[in-house]
C-alpha cells in the first residue's frame, strides 16, 4: 500500500486529487482533533478563583465534543460504508475485557434511573461511560482519512500553555481570570481541583515523549517547547501524587519504546538513572532557593517529599474511606446512586476508585469497574509484546499506541486514591484507551512522510532520511 499525503504541505492540487469533500472532511476532523487536544486542560472553570461552586461553565466543552464526534463518525460510516462498518477494537482479550467493563457499570447505573432523586445524574453517568466507545468511533473515522494524532498534541501544547499563562496571570494579580484556587496555595487551572490539574499533567506526559521519539524536528522542538510548561504546572498544582506519575510515565515511556532493542534498553536505563540524579540535585537547590522567595509553597514541597505520611491529605483521606466504608456496608449490593455522595460525604467522593464505585453503583458497577481495569492492565501487556517485536523504525501511529498504554496506568494510579474516573479527567481516559485499544490492522503512515510499506501489526519502517 502506498501513499503521498502530506498533512502539513495541504494545498488546492492536494485537494483536487483527495477530492473536495474528502479535503472538508480531512480538515474538519483535523480541527476536531486540536480542539479534544485543547479541551483536554479545561473543566468548568472558576470565576475569579473560587475554591468551590461558582463555576464559569454548566459543563465540560468535552462533554458535549466527544458524544457529538462520535455520533458524527457513525453517520459518517453508515451514509459512506453501505453498511460495511468498519472495524474498530484490535481483536484480544483485552478488548473484551474493556467493552464489558463499561457495560456492566452502565448496568450498575441503569438501576438508578428510576430513582427520581438522582435520575439526571444516573443518566449523565452512562453517557460519560459511553464516552470512550464514541471516541474509538470518531479515532476510527480520522483514520480513515489518514489524520494522524498530531493536530491532538498541537491542541495539548496549546492548552497547557493557556493553563499556565491564566495561572500565572491570577498570581500576579489578575483575580477576574477564571482560576480553581485552594487556600494552602494550590491551582486547578480550569479544572475544579489541583488533583484533576495534576491528573492531566501525568497522564499526558506522554505526547511529549511521542514527538521527541517521531525524530522529525519541528515535532521535537514543540517537545521542548512543552517541557517547560510542564515544570511550570508542578508549582501551580502541587499534586505529589502526580508529580511522581509523570516521571514515571515520562520513565515508562522511552523505556517501553527501546525494549526492541537490548542496548537500546541499557542505554535508556543509564540515561534515565543519570537524569534522575541530576534532577534530584538540580531541585534540591531549587528547593533551598524557593524558600527565600515562596515560602509556604517550598514547605508544601518540601512535606510531601520528605514526610509524606504527615502530609494532612492523608489524613483526610483516612476519614472520608471510614466514612464511605460505613455507607458501603448500609448498601453493598445496588449502592446509592451516582450523584448521591456529592450530596453526603464529607469531601463530595469517597477518594478511592473501588469505594466510590460501590457507592454510585453497588457491587454491579464494582465488578465492572475491575474489568475494566484488568482490560486496561491486560492491553498494556499486549503493547509490551508488541514493543519487543516492534521493528527499530516505529512509525508515528504505534509510537503513540504503546505511549497510550502507558498513559492508561498512570490514569488509572492517579485516579485509584483521587478522582475515581471523574467528568473532569475521562476525556484523558477516553483519547488514550482510544488509541491503545483501536484495530492495529492498518494504520495511518507518520503524517507528512511520503513512504511505502506493507502492512503489518506495527505500522511500518520508514526512510530515516524522509523523517529527517
Amino acid at each position: 500500500m502506498k501513499s503521498s499525503y502530506n498533512e502539513d504541505d495541504y494545498d488546492d492540487e492536494d485537494e483536487d486529487d483527495q477530492g473536495p469533500v474528502r479535503g472538508a472532511m480531512y480538515r474538519l476532523i483535523w480541527l476536531s482533533m486540536f480542539a479534544v487536544g485543547f479541551f483536554l486542560w479545561m473543566f468548568k472553570g472558576r470565576r475569579g478563583g473560587s475554591t468551590e461552586g461558582n463555576e464559569l461553565l454548566p459543563f465540560s466543552p468535552l462533554q458535549i465534543l466527544i458524544p457529538l464526534l462520535g455520533i458524527f463518525a457513525l453517520a459518517v460510516f453508515i451514509m459512506g460504508t453501505r453498511g460495511h462498518f468498519p472495524k474498530v477494537f484490535e481483536s484480544s482479550v483485552a478488548s473484551w475485557l474493556f467493552s464489558l467493563g463499561i457495560l456492566i457499570i452502565c448496568v450498575g447505573a441503569l438501576v438508578h434511573i428510576g430513582n427520581g432523586t438522582y435520575r439526571k445524574e444516573a443518566i449523565m453517568y452512562i453517557v460519560r461511560w459511553m464516552m470512550p466507545f464514541a471516541f474509538l468511533l470518531f479515532l476510527t473515522l480520522a483514520q480513515k482519512y489518514e489524520v494522524g494524532w498530531r493536530p491532538l498534541a498541537y491542541g495539548l501544547a496549546a492548552g497547557v500553555f493557556m493553563s499556565v499563562i491564566i495561572v500565572e496571570g491570577y498570581r500576579a494579580g489578575l483575580t477576574w481570570l477564571p482560576v480553581d484556587r485552594k487556600t494552602e496555595g494550590r491551582f486547578g487551572g480550569l479544572f475544579s481541583h489541583p488533583n484533576q490539574y495534576g491528573i492531566a499533567f501525568a497522564t499526558t506526559a506522554c505526547v511529549p515523549v511521542c514527538l521527541w521519539m517521531s525524530r522529525v524536528a519541528k515535532l521535537r522542538t514543540l517537545a521542548v517547547f512543552m517541557l517547560p510548561l510542564y515544570l511550570v504546572t508542578i508549582f501551580q498544582h502541587m499534586s505529589k501524587t502526580n508529580i511522581i506519575l509523570f516521571g514515571v510515565c515520562v520513565f515508562a515511556c522511552f523505556v517501553v519504546l527501546s525494549l526492541h532493542s537490548t542496548a537500546k534498553t541499557v542505554a535508556t536505563l543509564g540515561t534515565s538513572i543519570a537524569a534522575a540524579a541530576i534532577a534530584a540535585i538540580l531541585g534540591y537547590f531549587a528547593l533551598e532557593l524557593m524558600f527565600q522567595f515562596a515560602p509556604k509553597d517550598a514547605q508544601v514541597i518540601n512535606n510531601a517529599i520528605f514526610d509524606p505520611g504527615g502530609v494532612r491529605s492523608m489524613d483526610v483521606r483516612e476519614d472520608v474511606w471510614d466514612e464511605a466504608w460505613r455507607y458501603v456496608q448500609g448498601n453493598p449490593y445496588l449502592g446509592y446512586g451516582p450523584g448521591w455522595a456529592s450530596e453526603n460525604l464529607m469531601r463530595n467522593h469517597a477518594h478511592n476508585l473501588f469505594l466510590q464505585m460501590e457507592i454510585d453503583t453497588g457491587i454491579i458497577g464494582t465488578v465492572g469497574m475491575a474489568l475494566l481495569v484488568l482490560g486496561c492492565l491486560w492491553r498494556f501487556c499486549e503493547l509490551l509484546g508488541q514493543a519487543f517485536r516492534a521493528p527499530s523504525r516505529m512509525s508515528e501511529s504505534f509510537l503513540m499506541r504503546l505511549c497510550s498504554g502507558v498513559a492508561l496506568v498512570i490514569y488509572i494510579a492517579g485516579n485509584a486514591l483521587s478522582d475515581s474516573f471523574g467528568t473532569a479527567t475521562i476525556p484523558l481516559f477516553c483519547i488514550f484507551a482510544s488509541y491503545a485499544f483501536i484495530n492495529s490492522e492498518w494504520q495511518p503512515e507518520p503524517d507528512g512522510e511520503e513512504e511505502e510499506y506493507d502492512d503489518d501489526e506495527f505500522g511500518e519502517e520508514y526512510d530515516d532520511a524522509d523523517a529527517a
